[in-house]
């Protein structure tokens, strides 16, 4: 249902996805040189799906997600 990756101007990979097991949208992110994980979003029902996610100019983590339950597209941004 959905992965979406991105790299930085400084090169660094930045990922969001849906994580099946607890449905979730996550973030993930190799900025620090170990892979860091967070959890954005995980309200019951089925969140997180068809991400997509962009790095602005000034370096901050934009994502874009179907939260199915009630048919929305949400928005949320990262450090």
């Amino acid at each position: 249902m959905g992965t979406s990756i991105a790299i930085d101007s400084g090169g660094k990979v930045h990922i969001s996805y849906f994580d099946y097991t607890n449905f979730a949208l996550k973030y993930a992110t190799h900025t620090t040189g170990a892979w860091t994980k967070a959890t954005l979003d995980n309200l019951l029902g089925n969140f997180g799906g068809y991400t997509s996610i962009a790095i602005g100019g000034s370096g901050k983590v934009h994502i874009s997600y179907y939260y199915n339950a009630i048919g929305a597209l949400k928005y949320v941004t990262g450090p």
